[in-house]
């Protein structure tokens, strides 16, 4: 919340007070209380104090440690609150309320009531045939998109997520790392992750200063290739494209051929060889005479070098370089591993792309990042074909500790698909509900979800989709999470005690605490790893934004990874950190 918000709120529940008629002293902390007025930190609520204080709104007595005491409205701030602050609405009520009284004390008021009657006829005459009228004016703008400059904190939101990608690269487990962003359609699952796309390159121009994880990002749409059969082909082949420079697929060729047709490769230089032998036999024959001879040797270069073209132009288009026909011709062959699928084809050339791209050097810290998007664009049964066929490929070691997946998908379309296929989507009851959950959990070893929108998110939107000539942008905001969702928002402090700080240890110490407290039966080892690396991922995005995660929160997290259904309203606190690390 800003500074300005937070004052505004002040004086409405001042002036909520002095109409009451209650003029009793006050705790700044305690008022915040009692009309559920949220704040980012005690000094940002003695700085409110203090300003309208010193702009003679309000008296207060300030104590330390940003404590104080409120006294009561000035003439001043009365004035500035039903100039500035109320609605017409507000004033005719207050009005009425005036009215009201003066007529419970024996005041008699003249009123004409045909005056009045009439009054109200023509204004409901007027509301049945009138409107409000704009004159029209053409005004053609750009459709923005993906160039709407960031809103709802994003830019701290990547940030996060980054800086868990980086721990994630390093590979430290045995485990492939696939991760996902997860998110209803039209959510912002593309627009967030060119965020981090952005940021990553921006990090990237700046390695001289900071060392940091040099990431190759490749981008794919499974939707566009769903109905073709070797769909696992043409992601090689953006990998490849995507992956490699002109130069680097040149050599890439050269070198792929080495290794695969070593034998063809060995027969042309045999063949050169013995093309050049033999035109230097002939070149040799005394027979000859000089102007022949002479004419050979003119021709000797330029000969070899076409006898070395021809051959490998013979060799491009006789066996051009294309997964698409390796695959075709392994499928073709009577072998069983042709019923383990097309991964099990691709597994062995797409390891050896992945090293070529990486060049397995350790000291440029590279790992490449396979972004897949549109997986809910395509059919239920395409859908989890596509990412299991992913997890698949993940499970080799070579390419594990080099490539790291993002899927961006909504999760429920994802959890609808295991559904139909599994169940045939009818009637699902909570153990399916919770096996699909577990399916998911073996699928992703880390996600986030983009939480549903606020009014006050979604008008920040809309005014960074419009901005008029007479308005200046304001600077974006870079807390991570909604300030407008006061609900359950309060927690309880005393002035001396000190808040303690929130790390692995403490959520360590919080989840055994819930543990104890409820016996959860059927807990995994793998649930109680997701939920506390989804506890401590809430921490940091709070942190982040200078927040105070209450154990409320915690708990809620808890409970909604143990699909216990929690009733979770948007206007409550940190609902939309909740949604962001409990995404399915």
């Amino acid at each position: 919340m800003t500074l300005r918000e937070l004052k505004n709120k002040i004086l409405l529940a001042l002036y909520e007070r002095y109409k009451e008629g209650n003029t009793s002293h006050i705790e700044f902390d305690k008022l915040c209380s009692l009309y559920s007025i949220i704040y980012d930190s005690e000094k940002q609520l003695a700085d409110a104090f203090e300003s309208l204080h010193s702009n003679n709104y309000l008296t207060a007595t300030f104590l330390i440690n940003n404590k104080g005491i409120i006294h009561g409205l000035t003439p001043e701030g009365v004035h500035f609150i039903e100039e500035h602050l109320l609605t017409d609405e507000d004033l005719i009520a207050d009005s009425l309320k005036d009215t009201d009284s003066y007529t419970k004390s024996g005041y008699n008021l003249d009123i004409d009531t045909d005056e009045m009657s009439t009054s109200q006829d023509h204004s409901s005459e007027k509301e049945d045939n009138y409107s409000v009228a704009f004159n029209s004016k053409e005004s053609y703008q750009d459709i923005k998109d993906s160039s709407v400059n960031p809103c709802f904190g994003i830019d701290k939101l990547a940030e996060c997520y980054i800086k868990q990608l980086d721990k994630i690269a390093e590979h430290t487990n045995d485990n492939f790392c696939m991760l996902g962003i997860f998110g209803p359609w039209g959510r912002g699952k593309s627009y967030f992750f060119k965020q981090v796309k952005k940021r990553l390159s921006e990090r990237k121009k700046n390695k001289k200063k900071q060392p940091c994880i040099n990431y190759k990002i490749i981008e794919f749409n499974a939707w566009k290739y769903q109905d073709t059969p070797a769909i696992w082909a043409y992601l090689y082949e953006v990998i490849y494209k995507h992956g490699l420079n002109r130069f680097q697929r040149l050599l890439f060729y050269v070198v792929y051929q080495l290794k695969h047709q070593w034998i063809r490769m060995l027969s042309y230089i045999l063949f050169f060889v013995l093309v050049c032998l033999l035109y230097n036999k002939i070149s040799m024959l005394q027979e000859l005479s000089n102007s022949i001879k002479s004419v050979m040797q003119e021709l000797k270069l330029p000969l070899a070098w076409f006898t070395a073209a021809s051959g490998l132009f013979y060799a491009i288009i006789k066996n051009p370089f294309s997964i698409l026909n390796s695959i075709e011709k392994k499928l073709k062959r009577r072998s069983y591993k042709g019923m383990l699928g097309i991964q099990n084809d691709l597994e062995q050339d797409l390891v050896f792309l992945i090293n070529y791209i990486v060049c397995n050097n350790k000291l440029k810290k590279k790992q490449i990042i396979l972004y897949v998007d549109d997986i809910d664009r395509c059919e239920s049964s395409k859908m989890l074909e596509i990412v299991n066929s992913l997890r698949l490929i993940l499970e080799h070691p070579d390419i594990q500790k080099r490539m790291i997946v993002i899927c961006s998908v909504d999760a429920n379309k994802l959890k609808n698909a295991y559904y139909t296929c599994k169940y045939d989507n009818i009637n699902i009851t909570d153990e399916q509900r919770k096996d699909a959950n577990q399916h998911l959990d073996k699928l992703f070893v880390f996600s986030i979800g983009l939480a549903p929108l606020d009014k006050f998110q979604q008008i920040e939107f809309l005014d960074k989709l419009v901005i008029t000539d007479e308005e200046v942008e304001e600077n974006t905001s870079e807390v991570p999470f909604s300030i407008n969702r006061e609900k359950r928002s309060l927690f309880v402090h005393t002035e001396d005690a000190e808040i303690e700080e929130l790390n692995e240890s403490k959520i360590k110490e919080l989840l055994i605490k819930y543990i104890k407290e409820n016996n959860i039966e059927g807990l995994t080892p793998r649930k109680i790893r997701i939920i506390f690396y989804r506890l401590l991922f809430a921490n940091n995005i709070i942190a982040a934004g200078n927040g105070y995660c209450t154990e409320d929160t915690l708990n809620h997290i808890i409970v909604a990874s143990l699909n216990d259904k929690p009733e979770i309203e948007t206007d409550m606190a940190f609902s939309d950190v909740i949604k962001m690390v409990v995404p399915y």
